[in-house]
């Protein structure tokens, strides 16, 4: 990520007033190395993306509630606005790379053990 768009991000989180404060972030498991890994490490990390996937939608569902009750309230402005579309869209971009990042380490155990 760019100096600017940090920049942009970290003055939008000063200027959103604890945008996300009472919505927990998840955080994606380390992935084991599909090339070395035994079949029981896979699936237990299988087993960590699944649980990372619903703790990361539980994440983006929080953000939606907490926009539609600024909303209702009147206290959602252009700033917070932008700022929780950020942090829901770094985290959709987080699952779907986490997700190909897992699939290809999948294939490289594949391609190990299944010849």
């Amino acid at each position: 990520m760019n100096k600017t768009i940090i920049s942009f991000l970290v003055t939008g989180v000063i200027l959103s007033n604890n945008v996300g404060a009472q919505c927990t972030p998840a955080n994606a498991p380390n992935l084991v190395d599909g090339s070395l890994a035994p079949l029981e490490a896979i699936v237990a990390n299988q087993q960590e993306v699944k649980t990372y996937m619903s703790e990361a939608n539980l994440y983006l569902e929080c953000l939606d509630t907490e926009e539609a009750m600024a909303v209702s309230t009147g206290a959602e402005t252009e700033e917070t606005k932008v700022v929780r579309d950020a942090f829901y869209n770094m985290t959709v971009d987080k699952m779907n790379m986490t997700a190909a990042d897992f699939n290809q380490e999948i294939q490289k155990f594949k391609a190990q053990n299944l010849k």
